[in-house]
């Protein structure tokens, strides 16, 4: 179970999108752009470089060879490395990935990190994340959700 580094406010925020929806990605990402840009960003392929071209900032690109990137991710919450987990657009991920997503979300749940599938959500999320870079509270996160 991931613990707060009470030292270092950024966490590392995994992103999956369908990047067939690209311009919701964008719109999205422009909007909370200055709070993303606070946290460490991870992401696969397409939806990767979208996000690092609308916040200006690099973004760990995960791999981007067919479901690579999902299994990296399950990996590294496995790990303990990853604090938060938002998927946009969950409800147009492909078939074939969505064995891939409740693995993820299975892990996401046994490691206790925060999940987003919806960009309600989401929103609630990032909002959380700016409050807590203004140090406003110690454990926004699990707070809210």
């Amino acid at each position: 179970m991931n613990t707060p580094n009470k030292e270092n406010k950024a966490k590392k925020v995994a992103i999956i999108a369908n990047t067939n929806h690209k311009t919701h990605l964008i719109e999205w990402a422009f909007t909370n752009k200055e709070i993303l840009g606070a946290h460490e960003i991870f992401a696969n392929g397409k939806t990767a470089l979208v996000l690092e071209g609308t916040i200006n900032k690099p973004v760990t690109e995960l791999a981007s060879r067919t479901l690579g990137g999902y299994r990296d991710l399950t990996k590294l919450i496995s790990r303990g490395l990853m604090d938060v987990l938002i998927i946009l657009n969950a409800d147009k991920i492909s078939e074939k990935r969505q064995k891939q997503i409740s693995e993820l979300l299975h892990t996401a749940m046994e490691q206790n990190i925060v999940v987003a599938v919806n960009q309600a959500t989401a929103d609630i999320v990032i909002r959380t994340l700016a409050a807590g870079a203004t140090g406003d509270s110690e454990n926004h996160l699990s707070a809210v959700v």
